[in-house]
């Protein structure tokens, strides 16, 4: 099970997502995490993909879970996005629902800088071309946030 302490969030609109790194500082290898609100029926059999911008390292993110979402994931990783496929198992989640992805290890650009970009696209299931656009950011810092 991955477990984070949240640090540097944005506030969650309708159409946003707070994203939280571990550890923000600048050349660093943490675990991140999504939280946000569903605005649709979520399937076990549903996919996110989180777009991260050039200079973030995303080749060695090779585990996801959640406190939310039951049932497991599979991570693939395709140049700067992680893909996050529910496995088919689990409860279908519910539109107003909080939920949260976690997922490990991303290595932050080796310069701090302003906010960064991060896009989420969530596949409500395997059987849809339907998707939900997300946008967040992150910090990246000179020194680790306590």
């Amino acid at each position: 099970m991955l477990t984070s302490a949240p640090q540097l969030s944005a506030q969650v609109s309708r159409d946003s997502v707070a994203v939280n790194a571990l550890n923000a500082q600048a050349g660093a290898a943490s675990l991140y995490s999504l939280d946000f609100t569903l605005s649709d029926t979520l399937y076990p059999d549903a996919e996110f993909e989180v777009a991260f911008p050039t200079g973030f390292d995303v080749s060695k993110v090779t585990i996801a879970g959640s406190k939310a979402i039951n049932g497991g994931f599979d991570v693939k990783v395709a140049r700067q996005k992680v893909l996050v496929q529910r496995k088919g198992r689990g409860a279908i989640k519910l539109p107003g629902e909080k939920v949260d992805v976690k997922f490990s290890t991303v290595t932050n650009p080796a310069n701090p800088d302003s906010n960064h970009k991060i896009n989420v696209t969530i596949k409500k299931s395997r059987q849809t071309t339907r998707t939900k656009e997300l946008h967040g950011s992150i910090l990246i810092t000179a020194e680790k946030v306590q």
